[in-house]
């Protein structure tokens, strides 16, 4: 893309000791193939201030 606006692979992931202090809800689309929910799962227990909601993981795509 012409901005640059994504990240490389498991960067977030990779350095996410750095914006773990910062609080966070993670929203997941259940049928996401490009982010899929594993990785927010993943996300989430590397984050100290984090909320998850298994109601916001819904019948959705990529949001």
């Amino acid at each position: 893309m012409k901005e640059r606006c994504f990240l490389e692979d498991n960067q977030l992931l990779a350095n996410a000791k750095k914006i773990e202090h910062i609080p966070t809800y993670i929203i997941n689309g259940r049928y996401d193939s490009i982010c899929p929910p594993r990785t927010a799962v993943e996300l989430a227990g590397k984050l100290k201030r984090v909320k998850t909601d298994e109601s916001y993981i819904i019948r959705i795509e990529h949001v």
